[in-house]
Formats: structure tokens, C-alpha cells, sequence
């Protein structure tokens, strides 16, 4: 009964993060001129080429801890930026065009609970 209810609960998690790509490669010193929804949508628009007039980003953040070292020195931090869409269908439109970032800087993966990531990692 604990295995069901095990399984049961990161099935939850997991589809309450569908919703939620993870991008990465995006400068930060860019998202202090926007803000990270803008940023994003930006990012979609331009390296990704999708007409973003329709998608409604519910919040966005970056993930980690800023370094005060980098800050000071000017140096660019590269900390990865989670998004949750409203819709469903445009996260799918974002995944179906991640191959425009082959040989890039820049990433999208979906985010997975930490379960399935490590099994991800370890297959």
C-alpha cells in the first residue's frame, strides 16, 4: 500500500510540472532590464522563432543562488530560469522546437520531480 501511495504522489508532482520548462543559458544581467517573464518571452520570440501574443506566462523565476562575487565583478551568471505556462499547449510548442538550440548556448528541458530525475540520469 505505500508503493501505491509512493507512486501516486510523484504522479502528482510529476504532472503538476508539466507545465514547467526549464531554460538555460540565458544571461541574467538581461532579466534586470525585463524581468524574467519578458525575458523569456523575449528568448522565445527571438532564438525559437514562436509568435508569443497568445502565451501568458503565470510566473517565472530563476533557480539557485546568486553569486555577490559575480554580481561585483561584472561577470555573467547563467543560472537556470523556470517558467510555468498557463497553457499546456505552449509548453508543447516550445519542446517541439528545442532542435532550433542544436549547437547553442541555450537549453529547454521539461522539469521532472527529483525521483525521476535521478532515474533519468542514472538510464
Amino acid at each position: 500500500m505505500s508503493k501505491v501511495l509512493c507512486y501516486s504522489s510523484i504522479d502528482i508532482e510529476a504532472r503538476s510540472m508539466r507545465n514547467n520548462p526549464v531554460f538555460y543559458g540565458i544571461i541574467e544581467r538581461q532579466s534586470n532590464n525585463y524581468g524574467d517573464n519578458q525575458l523569456i518571452l523575449s528568448f522565445l520570440q527571438n532564438e525559437l522563432d514562436i509568435d508569443t501574443d497568445e502565451i501568458c506566462i503565470e510566473r517565472a523565476h530563476k533557480l539557485g543562488k546568486s553569486s555577490q562575487h559575480a554580481y561585483r565583478e561584472g561577470i555573467d551568471q547563467k543560472r537556470p530560469l523556470i517558467a510555468r505556462f498557463r497553457d499546456y499547449c505552449d509548453t508543447e510548442t516550445i519542446m517541439r522546437k528545442v532542435y532550433n538550440l542544436k549547437n547553442s548556448r541555450f537549453g529547454i528541458d521539461r522539469q521532472y520531480p527529483i525521483s525521476i530525475a535521478s532515474a533519468r540520469s542514472t538510464l
